[in-house]
């Protein structure tokens, strides 16, 4: 029943039964064991912890004998017999009640030795901890000598640090002050010019392919998020103009990316396809596809030519639009044209299905905005040349209006219009942004304040002396149950008997 119920892969944690002979083949059969016992199974059982382990532990059946057999010569009888299956002759049970009676005279011969060893170990440990303290005093007094021009040196490079992002705020700011200047400038340059106009539309929903988290801004802008990957974005936009020419997508850098528009580390994106369908919000409308006929950019990265984002190629290879080369601190525009006007609906309005798909490796855009235009030609007066596709609806009736009659919602719409655009204030912002690392750990201090912790490291005691203390505790543990502690002795020594070992 034993063998069937232990596996055979089963053993002790020193390998014991292994060291005994286990079976060659996996086997829990007693009849497939080795039957010769080799010297090396015996040290093994002899030295090795488990029988140790089995004999002291407080639970076992020698602990319990203790407990019940109160008299001395039959609980010597007792052990004999279980363990050698005989009784002890008169002598031998003589021989053990004196071994007993050694226990406590054994025990303070120990504490003797462990006397006369601690008085020897005494002189060594003195001269150990006094080296042990002069090089603790040693490496303290460099770590304070060196202490007051570390710090003058922390705090002039936490000046430096500080002062450096006080600069670029204070850059930022006094390049603000210059806006409002340069909005009215900019007003009275446009003013009367056909440039395209176009309208910016919210998106009612929105859908990524990896179902990452997207969102609309108070500007109308729509900002992806996470890292680099490829990354569709599906837009669902509803308006009520009527004849709608060309589509503008703006991409749009944020101060909380990584350097751009894109979510790639450096950020750049690449559009790898623009798509678009309308539909009539009225009953019985079929989806159409817009086909696009051109399109330009505000800038183009060499080779990366915004007319392939409406050629039918999805695949991630396809080099649509990217600005690698440009300035990303700016917004960027590709205005598209359509082959075919969408006639709207100014009652119930039409819905535009659009798609910026970016597959190209891992260059997903990370903001941006979406516009449409009614203009004929909406390419023809874009200003593409200049770096501007035209302006925003709203925009555009600032820029009409004369200066005195603009509201202060005109003027700070205006003067937030030309502030995204201009390259040296968004050069300044991102200069602000940092980022400004805290100032590294000063490495001789290390070095100093390591060698301080390796001197404070306590010296190491005599392992002969430390292994005796340990042996006079056990020691002194085993006569608080003096019979049990010559019962498990009793034990161990008939396990090291041939008797035992052989079966004689």
């Amino acid at each position: 029943l034993q063998a069937k119920e232990i596996d055979a892969k089963q053993d002790t944690k020193s390998g014991l039964l292994a060291t005994l002979g286990r079976p060659t083949r996996e086997s829990a059969c007693e009849c497939d064991r080795a039957n010769d016992v080799q010297l090396s199974g015996v040290m093994a059982l002899l030295s090795g912890p488990d029988i140790a382990d089995a004999i002291a532990d407080p639970k076992n059946a020698i602990a319990k004998l203790v407990a019940e057999k109160e008299d001395d010569r039959k609980l010597i009888t007792e052990i004999f017999l279980r363990v050698i299956n005989r009784t002890p002759s008169d002598a031998e049970i003589k021989s053990v009640r004196e071994s007993w009676a050694e226990i406590q005279s054994d025990h303070d011969a120990m504490l003797a030795e462990l006397a006369k060893r601690e008085k020897e170990w005494e002189p060594t440990r003195r001269q150990r901890e006094a080296r042990r303290m002069e090089g603790i005093t040693k490496a303290s007094n460099a770590v304070e000598a060196y202490q007051p021009q570390h710090d003058a040196e922390r705090k002039r490079l936490e000046e430096e640090r500080e002062a450096k992002i006080a600069a670029s705020k204070r850059a930022v700011t006094e390049y603000e002050s210059q806006l409002v200047t340069k909005a009215e400038e900019f007003a009275d340059r446009m003013k009367g010019k056909r440039a395209t106009r176009w309208h910016l539309l919210t998106p009612g929903s929105i859908a990524t392919s990896d179902k990452s988290k997207v969102e609309v801004l108070a500007d109308g802008s729509i900002r992806g998020s996470g890292g680099e990957r490829p990354l569709d974005y599906r837009l669902s936009l509803e308006t009520k103009i009527t004849n709608i020419t060309g589509l503008i997508v703006e991409a749009v850098p944020d101060l909380s990316f990584k350097g751009g528009p894109g979510l790639s580390k450096d950020g750049n994106f690449v559009i790898t396809e623009v798509e678009a369908k309308w539909q009539g919000l009225e009953a019985g409308s079929k989806e159409v596809p817009v086909v696009f006929g051109d399109a330009r950019a505000t800038f183009t990265q060499k080779d990366f030519d915004v007319k392939r984002t409406f050629d039918g190629n999805l695949d991630g290879g396809n080099r649509g639009w990217a600005i690698g080369g440009g300035n990303y601190k700016i917004p960027h525009r590709a205005a598209f044209k359509m082959r075919d006007v969408i006639p709207g609906n100014a009652d119930k309005g039409v819905k535009l299905n659009v798609g910026i798909l970016c597959r190209f490796k891992s260059h997903p855009l990370g903001k941006f905005r979406i516009y449409i235009t009614t203009t004929p030609d909406p390419l023809q007066h874009t200003g593409i040349a200049a770096g501007e596709a035209g302006l925003p609806a709203r925009i555009a009736e600032v820029v009409e209006k004369d200066a005195s009659s603009r509201s202060e919602v005109d003027r700070v719409l205006l003067r937030n219009w030309v502030a995204e655009s201009d390259a040296e204030y968004q050069h300044r912002l991102w200069a602000a942004k940092g980022p400004f690392p805290a100032i590294p750990a000063d490495k001789k201090m290390e070095e100093l304040k390591k060698a301080l912790e390796y001197a404070k490291i306590p010296i190491e005691e005599d392992p002969r002396l430390v292994r005796f203390r340990r042996d006079v505790e056990m020691s002194a543990g085993q006569l608080k149950n003096l019979r049990l502690t010559a019962a498990q002795d009793l034990t161990w020594a008939l396990i090291n008997n041939p008797a035992f070992l052989f079966n004689h």
